[in-house]
């Protein structure tokens, strides 16, 4: 036969593309995206939120298909006798056009709805922001400056959560890694929990995660609504592992003391992915990184990991 033979589409061949498709469409209504972004001195290149973007598209099969959103934060201009402080939405006057220009190419990115935050709102104010306008029952919650450095199936995770009622699934990091590690868990809290097998194999489990990490992971819309946003509840606008997460550990380890942290860590439902091989997110520190130094995004990485990113095939 030629070159431009008819391609063979097998029963086999057929089956693996239905699946395909139909874990695309599961995905779209389960799941949105939200990443949040602020004044970083790489203004106004989106190349830093771009990577981080690209990387989850990459490495999560039907998610550049699923909602995107991104939210960049307010800003308020720092006086002259005053310190510029970017967490708190501080910023010396000259990061204000470059901020602007940014805002304005993220309103011309593809594959993403950009929100600009009225004025400085910090991490929760903007995913609050975001949660109002998202319209599936979970969340994948990104940060500007860490990517996803290898791929994952997405829908087995929801999956997983569905199965296991779990309301929120960290990806893991180094740090979140040692975090909930046996010998961590035994050393410095004095417990021995439990870890969710996956039913596919041994080497994939959820472990119980007792500490709110902003960083990568995917949450119930309703937990976060009906927790961390409740009514009632005090929530300034920075991160939510310096405030909500910070009220967590005290109220996990006051019940640790007393045998009770199962029940009191089944409220806050958090258990980290681990699959056996490393971190899944890296951090590529959007305070430091500016593009005009000539090392791109690859050779940052590379000086913290072994090779790059796979292929993800």
């Amino acid at each position: 036969m030629g070159p431009f033979s008819l391609i063979d589409f097998s029963e086999h061949t057929l089956a693996k593309l239905l699946l395909a498709m139909t874990a695309t469409i599961c995905l779209q209504e389960q799941l949105s995206l939200v990443l949040v972004t602020s004044p970083v001195p790489s203004n106004p290149s989106t190349e830093l939120l771009e990577h981080v973007l690209n990387s989850f598209f990459a490495a999560y099969q039907g998610l550049a298909e699923c909602d995107a959103w991104v939210v960049s934060d307010g800003f308020r201009v720092a006086e002259p006798a005053q310190r510029p402080k970017p967490k708190a939405g501080r910023i010396a006057e000259g990061m204000v056009a470059p901020y602007e220009e940014f805002r304005s190419r993220l309103d011309a990115l593809a594959h993403v709805r950009h929100v600009r935050a009225p004025e400085h709102k910090g991490f929760a104010g903007c995913l609050h922001i975001a949660l109002r306008k998202v319209f599936t029952p979970y969340v994948l919650v990104l940060q500007h400056d860490r990517p996803c450095l290898r791929a994952i199936d997405a829908t087995s995770l929801l999956e997983a959560m569905e199965h296991f009622g779990v309301k929120y699934l960290g990806l893991p990091t180094k740090a979140s890694l040692a975090r909930t590690s046996e010998e961590y868990l035994a050393s410095s809290w004095r417990i021995r929990p439990e870890v969710l097998q996956l039913k596919d194999t041994s080497d994939r489990v959820l472990r119980p995660l007792l500490f709110w990490y902003d960083s990568a992971h995917i949450c119930s819309v309703e937990h976060y609504k009906d927790l961390v946003f409740r009514k009632g509840r005090e929530w300034s606008g920075g991160f939510i592992e310096d405030s909500f997460g910070q009220e967590m550990q005290i109220a996990l380890r006051q019940a640790s003391s007393t045998g009770t942290w199962r029940e009191v860590h089944q409220i806050y439902s958090t258990y980290l992915y681990d699959d056996g091989c490393g971190p899944i997110i890296g951090h590529l520190d959007g305070r430091r990184y500016r593009p005009e130094t000539g090392r791109t995004l690859m050779e940052v990485e590379k000086r913290k990991l072994t090779g790059w990113m796979p292929s993800f095939t």
